[in-house]
């Protein structure tokens, strides 16, 4: 495999992954489970009970996956999504472990993403 068709494979399952559980928040087409546990459950209710937060985080997560999957602006669209990733990441680590496995794939294929367009990236860490 070369290492531009592993590149593409990240880039399509990552914007995969953000524009399919983005568009189940507006249209409810699969099935999420249930959480287990109190604090996960007392974590989503409190940004619920925001009113703005999931549409606005939602229709974030289609944009930016959308731009990942079509490849223009990548390096964009991965700097907007790091900190939903690490928030995914993060709450299924400490809060819901059952979806930890999805959650590490997302990680490590952001990550990955983001190393590869590093040259990008060299302007914004200038002192």
């Amino acid at each position: 495999m070369t290492e531009r068709f592993i590149i593409n494979i990240s880039r399509f399952m990552l914007g995969g992954v953000y524009v399919l559980f983005g568009l189940n928040y507006f249209f409810s087409f699969m099935p999420m489970d249930a959480l287990e546990r109190e604090a996960a459950i007392r974590f989503m209710d409190g940004l619920h009970g925001s009113r703005y937060f999931f549409p606005f985080l939602k229709t974030v997560e289609v944009v930016m996956g959308l731009l990942l999957i079509s490849g223009f602006y990548s390096a964009l669209a991965l700097i907007i999504l790091m900190p939903v990733t690490l928030n995914i990441f993060l709450f299924n680590l400490f809060l819901n472990p059952t979806s930890l496995p999805l959650a590490l794939i997302m990680m490590i294929a952001h990550l990955y993403l983001a190393w590869v367009h590093k040259p990008y990236y060299k302007g914004l860490l200038k002192k």
